[in-house]
């Protein structure tokens, strides 16, 4: 049996997402509800960011390593308000600075490794929003829906395509320490791209439902997500799952430190015409302290399976829990 095994030297992800990474935000002055609709498209606000990344891959049974050399651009405007609605349109170019030295999914490079940061230039998001309702913002268009700590729907923020999702949502947070947060999606764009022909975008029918509320031990999540992907492509309808869970996530002063803890539980099942084998189960405790500042924390996590099937997350932010390897993809 061989053994495939991967080094990545990546720059470290606060590093990639701060030092590393040159934000320019270009902001009007304070927006505020428009008068007129000319005076709501005209006095917005500009936001952009630069964010560059290297990374390099030697890999076991690949040829040649990867040198990924990649630059992100982030151009957005959003308008001011109108009777409660805004508008938000932002493009995202991704371009290779020197050689293209790296597999990136979609550029024929099999002789490198994969590092899935694709050329592409893309409509990042482009939404219609409502805030009318106190508490309460409405969102329909192409946008970012993360919960928690993206272990099940996250924006991949580690790659430089952002995940995003074509979606109507709506969070509500009217009632103190609670936030209700609900989103019917119809299609994911992910990092591949739309250069990739079969995993750029991923059509199915979900609904994204996060219930929290927030007191002084911490923070009381249920949530519920439910996939039912479309035919004929990347995911198979055979893979449409439903994960119901609920987490708690909090900390408590010790004297001088605090003691840091989390606790979840989930459990997927099959959703539509997923499969009768879909059955599994997801486990996560934490335990750390809070001193100064520094944070140090021992986590468990399982995502079980049975030699059958095993529980999946393809809408996560999968760098976050299962390390730099692309080899998770």
């Amino acid at each position: 049996m061989k053994t495939s095994i991967t080094r990545r030297y990546p720059l470290r992800p606060h590093l990639c997402a701060v030092a590393s990474a040159v934000s320019l935000c270009m902001l009007a002055p304070a927006v505020l509800a428009a008068e007129t609709l000319a005076e709501a498209l005209t006095g917005g606000k500009v936001s952009g960011q630069l964010r560059y990344r290297y990374e390099m891959v030697d890999q076991v049974g690949v040829p040649l390593d990867a040198r990924a050399s990649t630059l992100r651009t982030q151009l957005g405007y959003a308008t001011g308000d109108y009777f409660g609605f805004n508008t938000f349109l932002q493009f995202e170019d991704v371009s290779v600075i020197g050689n293209e030295r790296y597999n990136s999914s979609v550029n024929g490079l099999a002789q490198y490794p994969l590092v899935v940061d694709p050329e592409s230039t893309e409509i990042n998001q482009a939404y219609l929003g409502y805030k009318g309702l106190p508490g309460t913002v409405f969102k329909y268009g192409r946008q970012v829906i993360t919960y928690d700590n993206h272990r099940f729907v996250g924006d991949v923020g580690w790659r430089q395509n952002q995940q995003t999702f074509d979606a109507f949502s709506v969070v509500n947070t009217s009632l103190p320490g609670s936030a209700f947060s609900y989103a019917h999606v119809t299609n994911v764009n992910r990092i591949n791209s739309d250069r990739h022909a079969t995993q750029g975008d991923v059509e199915m029918k979900g609904d994204f439902l996060n219930l929290s509320y927030k007191w002084s031990p911490g923070t009381l999540v249920g949530y519920a997500y439910l996939i039912d992907f479309d035919p004929n492509q990347f995911f198979a309808v055979t893979a449409s799952n439903k994960t119901l869970g609920a987490r708690f996530d909090g900390g408590t002063k010790i004297g001088g430190p605090s003691l840091l803890y989390t606790a979840e539980y989930a459990q997927q099942s099959a959703y539509k015409d997923g499969a009768s084998t879909i059955d599994a189960d997801y486990f996560l405790g934490m335990l750390g302290v809070d001193v100064v500042g520094v944070q140090i924390k021992l986590n468990y996590e399982k995502l079980s399976g049975d030699g059958i099937y095993a529980l999946q997350t393809p809408l996560a932010t999968l760098h976050a829990h299962n390390g730099w390897a692309d080899k998770f993809l």
